[in-house]
């Protein structure tokens, strides 16, 4: 009789034991479906105003590339924990899952996973504030090259670079800043240079004509591929110029050891610097111009 006891005793805790597992992973699956979803939300949200960003050219293709990266590893690890989700869906079909070594072996990893999700929000927290907030700045300034170039040239003269610490300052002051901010966390500040030049032909046979033409491989060059050229070398210069800048606010940032600084640089001839102006001529000013762009995000390591 007493050995009968023993087992009703222990096929009820059993019992309870099991249901309790049933009820704690049902309750975890569905606070992490609600938390996972919210996260999806904010990630979509942030990426339509990446593509508007672009589209209005408030950030260049490299830039929005960037953002894209982050966006899809945080996407990724979110898709990751819907498959642990439905696993976990898939074995509360059965209690038996929930018993003994099929419990440690198939059920516990993926409860596991999802606890670490959780115990991670703020950190995901503190990443999707830092990108939203980096999208909401307005990271990019227009540099009219007259303010530094001679017609045909594409070489700062030194005597310019008072002008060019003046017309930096803001936006280096902008992104110290917001790196500040964020100080603990590890990023990566992208600074990008495009180069815009108009349809001015340059004179066959001058010496800008032939640099530019060794430059761009061409024997005879197209007026189009000199002014591509020229527009890369103008935004070169214009990057070199920041690059001696950069290392005298490095004393403004805190923990710039968790900072690195990626430089780029490129050149789009003849095309239209914006597509909010309708009324460019062949002969434009306004499209002698280099952009300079600028983001600061999380290093895609640090989003685990």
């Amino acid at each position: 009789m007493q050995y009968r006891f023993l087992i009703i005793l222990l096929v009820l805790f059993t019992s309870c034991g099991l249901q309790k597992r049933l009820s704690q992973t049902a309750q975890l699956v569905q606070t992490t479906k609600q938390q996972a979803s919210k996260e999806k939300d904010k990630l979509e949200e942030t990426g339509q105003i990446v593509d508007g960003k672009l589209s209005n050219g408030e950030i260049d293709s490299l830039i929005s590339q960037d953002y894209d990266q982050v966006l899809t590893k945080l996407n990724a690890h979110l898709d990751s924990l819907q498959k642990r989700i439905g696993a976990l869906e898939s074995f509360m079909s059965a209690k038996s899952n929930f018993r003994g070594k099929l419990y440690l072996k198939n059920v516990a990893p993926h409860l596991s996973a999802l606890d670490s999700f959780n115990l991670l929000k703020e950190k995901r927290e503190i990443v999707y504030q830092l990108v939203k907030e980096a999208i909401g700045l307005k990271a990019f300034k227009l540099f009219n090259m007259a303010a530094f170039f001679e017609p045909g040239v594409y070489n700062i003269p030194p005597s310019a670079f008072s002008k060019i610490r003046q017309m930096f300052t803001p936006a280096l002051d902008s992104l110290t800043s917001f790196s500040n901010k964020y100080s603990e966390m590890p990023k990566t500040a992208r600074l990008v240079f495009v180069g815009y030049a108009d349809e001015s032909p340059i004179a066959e046979g001058g010496a800008l004509y032939n640099d530019l033409s060794r430059l761009a491989g061409e024997q005879p060059a197209s007026r189009q591929e000199l002014n591509r050229v020229l527009s890369q070398l103008r935004a070169s210069e214009m990057m070199q110029n920041l690059k001696i800048l950069v290392p005298e606010k490095m004393a403004n940032f805190i923990s710039p050891q968790k900072l690195k600084f990626s430089y780029f640089n490129y050149g789009r001839g003849e095309a239209h610097p914006s597509t909010q102006i309708t009324d460019y001529k062949p002969d434009d000013e306004r499209r002698r111009i280099v952009m300079f762009y600028w983001a600061v995000l999380p290093e895609l390591s640090y989003l685990k």
